[in-house]
């Protein structure tokens, strides 16, 4: 056996006799010393005062070895105690990368709306979206209620739309809708610096909620509802990441504005 081994086992016990001691004492701390005549119980004071008289002499011998420890004992206590912090250390950091790697999983139809609306109830910092079109009847009065909720807790809030034709005469319905409908927002919330949209052209389709998660799919969420129970049951689906490095690309690539 080591002298490092000797010298932790040997504090050890006098750890364990003093958590021993401790928990008698606590043990008869729940005893009555008075009996039901008003008398001490003579028993128990003697218990108490034994007690007490163990846990100072260990007390006493445990400081006195401790004093006695050779230099050479005492460096490599404090080595030991050197390499265990390190230790807890590293497996702190191993844990905190384990919880915090990055994850992609797929999403497909009604999980992309539910992760959006996920995403309005959760977003304390910015929320960016692209959607090719917009229409009403998504980006309806609730909608827009929620958005103005979050800007005035000051979430920015960052709308790319458009694609192809997005003139003011254009002849494209769906065109014209979104540009009504974007029309309509910056009327709403002109008196907010945190809200931005910026008319592009774009296929692209992705929400992100701060920097916890992003979807990249092919739904245009401020303009199709995901609701099956009609004609339209369109298949859509793509990837869902909380990759923050990714994320944050695409606000420095794409939602620099």
């Amino acid at each position: 056996m080591s002298l490092a081994t000797s010298a932790i086992q040997k504090s050890e016990n006098y750890f364990q006799i003093l958590n021993n001691t401790f928990k008698n004492l606590l043990s008869y701390s729940k005893l009555s010393l008075v009996d039901a005549e008003g008398k001490f119980n003579c028993k128990i004071v003697s218990e108490l005062e034994t007690t007490k008289e163990q846990a100072d002499k260990c007390r006493s011998d445990f400081y006195s070895y401790l004093s006695n420890l050779s230099p050479d004992h005492q460096e490599l206590l404090n080595e030991l105690k050197n390499q265990k912090l390190v230790i807890d250390n590293l497996q702190t950091e191993i844990q905190w990368q384990k919880n915090n790697q990055p994850q992609n999983y797929i999403v497909r139809n009604q999980t992309i709306r539910n992760e959006f609306n996920k995403a309005l109830r959760e977003v304390t910092e910015e929320l960016d979206i692209i959607s090719s079109w917009m229409s009403d009847s998504v980006v309806d009065i609730v909608m827009q209620n929620t958005f103005e909720r979050l800007l005035k807790r000051g979430v920015v809030i960052k709308i790319l739309y458009g694609i192809g034709d997005m003139s003011s005469n254009t002849k494209d319905k769906r065109n014209r809708r979104t540009l009504d409908v974007a029309e309509q927002l910056q009327r709403n919330f002109c008196n907010y610096p945190n809200f931005k949209m910026k008319c592009t052209n774009t296929h692209a389709k992705l929400f992100i909620c701060d920097e916890k998660f992003y979807i990249n799919s092919s739904l245009n969420i401020l303009s199709f509802k995901v609701d099956y129970s009609g004609i339209d049951i369109r298949e859509e689906s793509r990837e869902a990441s909380n990759n923050v490095k990714l994320i944050r690309e695409y606000r420095k690539s794409v939602f620099n504005f």
